[in-house]
């Protein structure tokens, strides 16, 4: 799948082609990657979220 989207940003011009090429090159294995966990909504900041 990186493969072809790496073509198809080459095709469409060569600015997105380099970015895209970093971006792919510069991702972390899954192994890297932190585990996501699920949290209780009593642990949202409403009032931070909603003064931002």
């Amino acid at each position: 799948m990186k493969c072809a989207l790496l073509m198809r940003a080459l095709c469409s011009g060569p600015v997105g082609g380099v970015s895209l090429a970093v971006f792919l090159l510069a991702w972390p294995d899954k192994k890297y990657l932190p585990a996501l966990e699920r949290r209780a909504w009593s642990d949202v900041d409403f009032v931070g979220a909603f003064l931002l």
